[in-house]
């Protein structure tokens, strides 16, 4: 038990002098280094000194608020809210949101990017024009953010230039239509069938042979042949009839000289009458 003991006292102090050797090996061939990390490269520096960025010198950076030189008093960072000086000789307050660089003043030069510089402030594009997502150095918009497209300087939506488009290319051409709706020479966007149109909206038309309708269970007007009689669109291909009761049957008739016999529009053939209630029958002479 002794021996063990005694053998590993000896372990502990031969690691001990190589750590001090392995420490100390480049020491006298860097300048200013008080702690190494091999042969060639340093971890630690006198006060005033910094190991530089391949930690091969110890280099002189006496600037305030510095925390970083590549060469002799040339700061290359500075601590939070400071930014370097052109030459990097000095470390110069510059607290502005993404403000890359400050005069001695404190006012702000140049901005990250996207941000752009005015009045001393960095500011985003959508900050001055809308939905913009890069602008020009004079606050003029260059690209808006999708959905958004460039129109005269200001970002919109393909939706406020061409109803009920989705994507455009511009105020004029439209290349997606919104569901259900159908692009139309790249121009406008109509109703799918059987969906129809009304006070800008699609309607799905749950009534047969229906043209457009206000909801759906709700026809303002039928398809060509067809006639509405209380909510419902009936076959009534007659000339010059107004309104079929029954399908094929006509009840009332559009013109004031036309009169519904046997179902159909027949002209009425009285001289100088106006209005006719039967084929034989004047209501009403021409003044």
């Amino acid at each position: 038990m002794k021996i063990r003991r005694y053998f590993h006292s000896i372990t502990l102090a031969i690691c001990f002098l190589l750590a001090i050797q392995v420490d100390s090996q480049c020491l006298g061939t860097i300048p200013q280094c008080t702690l190494c990390n091999s042969s060639s490269t340093c971890s630690q520096c006198n006060t005033g000194y910094i190991a530089s960025t391949n930690s091969m010198a110890c280099i002189s950076c006496n600037i305030g608020n510095c925390i970083s030189c590549s060469i002799d008093d040339a700061c290359d960072q500075c601590i939070v809210d400071y930014t370097v000086y052109i030459d990097g000789s000095v470390c110069v307050l510059c607290n502005i949101s993404q403000c890359t660089y400050c005069d001695f003043d404190n006012n702000c030069q140049a901005c990250t990017s996207p941000y752009i510089l005015m009045s001393d402030l960095c500011w985003v594009c959508s900050d001055i024009v809308t939905y913009c997502d890069q602008c020009y150095a004079n606050f003029t918009c260059q690209t808006c953010a999708l959905p958004y497209i460039l129109v005269n300087g200001t970002c919109s939506l393909c939706g406020d230039l061409i109803p009920s488009c989705s994507q455009c290319l511009n105020a004029s051409i439209c290349t997606i239509c919104d569901t259900n709706y159908t692009l139309v020479l790249n121009v406008t966007c109509t109703c799918t069938l059987p969906y129809t149109s009304y006070t800008g909206y699609c309607f799905l038309c749950n009534i047969t042979n229906c043209n457009q309708c206000s909801s759906t269970n709700n026809c303002l007007n039928c398809i060509p042949n067809f006639k509405l009689k209380l909510n419902t669109c009936i076959n009534c291909p007659i000339p010059n009839c107004m309104q079929c009761d029954v399908p094929n049957i006509c009840s009332i008739c559009g013109a004031a000289k036309n009169i519904s016999i046997n179902g159909l529009c027949v002209t009425c053939n009285i001289n100088y009458c106006d209005i006719c209630s039967s084929n034989s029958i004047c209501d009403s002479c021409l003044v």
